[in-house]
């Protein structure tokens, strides 16, 4: 008996999943192409970039720059025109002396580019706020353990005051100058739900995982924590970047949405304007002498 309700079972799932599927043809040379857009600036003193590319078929394994384009940075009062590097094709610097300033409006603005070859350049344009300064009091590195998970590493808290207004923040992991949480799934990000308007006390913000090799720390090694004042559409961004690059269950699940943009005109990407600051806390490892008996 349940040799047939097992076959009957197996022939319904077999009836669905071929009612489900249908041959789709599909031209590369007819897909739309558009322009996609890495920027970053913040409040340090240094040559911010902005990257263009093109988009590209998956199966392709080069992403097209977008070179000879006139990029700018506007803050209201003066306009910054970037230098594409001699050594990085699309990929746009302000001055090494650059740097955002917090409560100022930036906007962002591309043109000379004709992505879609259509023989008409177009331009983009992106505005974005540079949220308030943060005081981070201080950082500290403590030891941590899962026994039930089997992990074991070290633990990156932070000290400060959150501000009473609805707050978006963005956490990185550094470890002696080298950064550590240099992927999109490295981040820890959150808003400040649980502690608006208070003293954090000690929140654990990042961690260093003993499991991976670029994540063992030794005694003596400087770890600092980058906190980033970030604006709530740069977090719904970083939010919606995740879900889409992450494995998706179940099997007939519904199809991407797309990833939330800043840019004008149909473009993808996002222009990012956050204030940064650093704290830093050295690792000690107790060594524990063994004596004879």
């Amino acid at each position: 008996m349940l040799t047939r309700i097992y076959i009957a079972v197996l022939f319904a799932f077999m009836v669905v999943f071929n009612s489900c599927s249908e041959r789709m043809d599909i031209n590369p040379s007819e897909l739309a192409v558009y322009l996609a857009v890495d920027a970053t600036l913040t409040n340090e003193v240094k040559a911010h970039t902005v990257k263009l590319t093109q988009t590209k078929l998956i199966m392709d394994t080069v992403i097209p720059p977008v070179q000879y384009a006139t990029v700018t940075i506007s803050d209201g009062e003066r306009e910054t025109l970037l230098t594409e590097s001699d050594t990085l094709p699309g990929v746009y610097l302000t001055p090494d002396n650059y740097a955002a300033e917090p409560g100022k409006v930036y906007t962002l603005r591309i043109t000379n580019v004709d992505v879609n070859k259509d023989g008409v350049n177009e331009s983009y344009e992106s505005v974005a706020e540079m949220p308030k300064a943060l005081k981070l009091d201080s950082v500290t590195v403590e030891p941590f353990i899962m026994e039930v998970f089997d992990i074991k590493g070290w633990s990156l808290k932070c000290w400060a005051y959150d501000p009473p207004e609805e707050n978006f923040y963005l956490f990185k992991a550094w470890k002696n100058d080298t950064l550590v949480s240099d992927t999109l799934y490295e981040y820890n990000f959150t808003d400040d739900v649980f502690f608006n308007g208070q003293y954090t006390n000690g929140i654990e913000c990042q961690r260093f995982d003993e499991s991976k090799p670029r994540e063992v720390v030794r005694d003596g090694d400087v770890v600092t924590l980058e906190l980033c004042h970030i604006s709530e559409e740069y977090f719904e961004f970083l939010i919606g970047a995740i879900t889409e690059a992450s494995f998706k269950a179940p099997m007939f699940s519904g199809p991407p949405a797309n990833v939330p943009s800043n840019i004008s005109d149909g473009a993808v990407g996002f222009f990012r304007v956050y204030y940064t600051i650093k704290g830093s806390d050295t690792v000690y490892i107790e060594h524990k002498e063994e004596t004879d008996k």
